[in-house]
């Protein structure tokens, strides 16, 4: 167990049920979280001395954390592919999404953030059981607490995520209110994603897609890159810490 590319047989669902032999991801690129503490699940507990339903209900959390990952990655890759398709059926050179194209791309664009959002409440059960002792299911909540936090072993959690607050373009900033409204709470409650076209130098002719985040135009990919990945990595690091405290 010492990386993911070995882990990835361990992931805590049968990928290959899903997918078959040819998962649509890369698997070995993409460092899959879960795998770890699903892997040494049974040492934490027994170090715990859990009983069999506490056992059950974390386990489930970890497997659907699993579930909605896959979600998340599949709504990323079909979000890219429906944008660029547009872009070559409709034009390189003007906003191409208009009609049942913006609705597609909207459509898997959200639900991404959405999934993404679910992985980090639905892990959350799991990381606060073992960090901190207690029964929650809210990211924020669970962030806000890890803030006030004195315990020495929770010191790199801390900075990591002060860090990411300091960035006001941050992942953490589109899918958690910690600080100010999240993008995830205005698509849920108010409003939409912003997509524009624009060119990306002066000399372009060809338009790409931004999203408007805070007045802040992204790069469509990048924007998404970003908040997948920095869930990924988040729930990386959320593992290695728990399996640090249970010196494992």
């Amino acid at each position: 167990m010492k990386n993911n590319k070995t882990n990835k047989y361990n992931f805590p669902v049968d990928i290959h049920c899903y997918f078959g032999e040819v998962p649509p991801f890369d698997f070995e690129i993409e460092k899959l979280p879960f795998s770890k503490i699903y892997f040494y699940f049974n040492k934490i507990t027994k170090k715990d001395n859990l009983d069999d339903s506490i056992k059950r209900n974390i386990s489930s959390k970890i497997e659907n954390a699993s579930r909605r990952l896959l979600m998340m990655l599949m709504a990323k890759k079909k979000a890219i592919g429906f944008e660029l398709r547009a872009r070559l059926e409709v034009s390189q050179y003007l906003d191409p999404l208009f009609s049942l194209y913006e609705i597609e791309v909207l459509y898997h664009i959200e639900a991404m953030i959405l999934f993404a959002r679910s992985i980090l409440d639905i892990f959350t059960y799991v990381s606060a059981h073992f960090l901190i002792n207690s029964r929650l299911d809210s990211f924020t909540k669970f962030c806000k607490i890890i803030l006030k936090s004195k315990d020495n072993n929770l010191k790199l959690f801390k900075f990591k995520i002060k860090s990411y607050l300091d960035d006001q373009y941050n992942w953490i900033h589109i899918l958690s209110s910690i600080n100010g409204r999240s993008l995830r709470d205005k698509i849920v409650h108010q409003t939409f994603i912003k997509l524009e076209y624009h060119e990306i130098h002066e000399t372009s002719e060809k338009v790409y897609c931004h999203i408007n985040f805070n007045d802040n135009l992204i790069p469509f990919n990048e924007f998404i890159e970003n908040i997948c990945s920095g869930v990924i990595d988040f729930c990386l690091l959320t593992e290695d810490i728990i399996l640090n405290k249970y010196q494992l």
